[in-house]
């Protein structure tokens, strides 16, 4: 009798001291926080390795921390965001959260975590920063990034009278690439707009259009698109036009000017240049930061929350 209750203290005693490293339901302990199942289950289903998985909760520690130091917190307006992309995200996907064992709570969690990263990128490099980026250099960055274009597009297909699509001819895609060829030429030269090019062209298919062109504003990298267009456009003179072929279409188009210090669309991506320009120096923040903290894992609860996932 005696053997066997020495027994079962020593497991407990054991399992305390286990639990005690994690923190009991807690897959993963980064110095004094305790990564919860479900914020863990959320970053294991978006990143599927537990490497990645504590990778991205060391940063998110670390950035945690960084905040208390300097003493800031994650502000109204992303407090905001968080819940409405929590709501948002729930609304969707909220069976599947549930059945990997995501609550609510631990969404909330792991987006606040996210943006508490921009909130960072902000109070170093924002425009009331400690070391702000001048608008010249976003500015510079974001003509590379973005390019902005008004076209009148074509297609080297129609609809047969059967419903059917049906290419065009060789001879059908020569002389339309000539219309518009000769319509580049005209605008380029002045006696012609690419809104009343638009109208010429409609008007040789039959249709009747007045409205003037929007300005499309297309990324590099677009998927829509594609790297090839994207190039040709950025290769243009800010207001010239060209042909452009992509796909089983042609267009006549005319590159805008948008990088210009009243340009709406500069202003629109501001922050996201912002990000793509200085969040490299918060994460090199971040890893100095984390590199000598204690990670402590609880690995049967980390296989049990990977099973599940594999299981759903």
């Amino acid at each position: 009798m005696k053997k066997t209750v020495s027994l079962v203290i020593l497991l407990t005693l054991i399992a305390s001291l286990f639990y005690g490293c994690t923190g009991q339901g807690s897959p993963l302990a980064i110095n004094d926080s305790r990564i919860s199942e479900g914020v863990y289950a959320y970053y294991l289903s978006e990143s599927k390795s537990r490497e990645a998985v504590e990778d991205i909760c060391l940063k998110n520690i670390a950035a945690e921390n960084i905040m208390k130091k300097e003493g800031i917190s994650l502000s109204a307006n992303y407090k905001r965001i968080v819940a409405e992309e929590t709501d948002k995200k729930w609304s969707m996907f909220s069976a599947y959260y549930e059945s990997i064992g995501v609550t609510k709570q631990d969404l909330t969690t792991a987006l606040t975590y996210e943006y508490n990263k921009k909130e960072l990128l902000g109070y170093y490099y924002g425009d009331n920063g400690k070391k702000p980026v001048s608008n010249k250099k976003l500015m510079a960055e974001f003509d590379k990034t973005y390019v902005g274009f008004r076209a009148v597009e074509a297609s080297y297909i129609r609809i047969s009278d059967m419903g059917e699509s049906v290419s065009f001819s060789d001879k059908e895609k020569s002389d339309l690439k000539k219309q518009f060829s000769s319509m580049a030429k005209s605008i380029n030269g002045g006696s012609l707009t690419i809104d009343k090019a638009n109208e010429k062209y409609n008007d040789s298919i039959g249709l009747i259009v007045t409205q003037t062109l929007e300005t499309v504003i297309v990324k590099e990298g677009n998927v829509l698109y594609g790297d090839d267009f994207f190039k040709k456009i950025s290769e243009l003179k800010k207001g010239e036009c060209a042909v452009i072929e992509s796909g089983n279409s042609i267009y006549l188009l005319i590159r805008d000017d948008i990088a210009t210090q009243d340009s709406e669309y500069f202003y629109l991506y501001k922050s996201e240049i912002l990000e793509k320009i200085k969040m490299p120096d918060i994460e090199k923040k971040l890893l100095k930061e984390s590199a000598e903290y204690t990670v402590k894992t609880n690995k049967s609860l980390m296989k049990d929350i990977e099973e599940k996932l594999i299981e759903t």
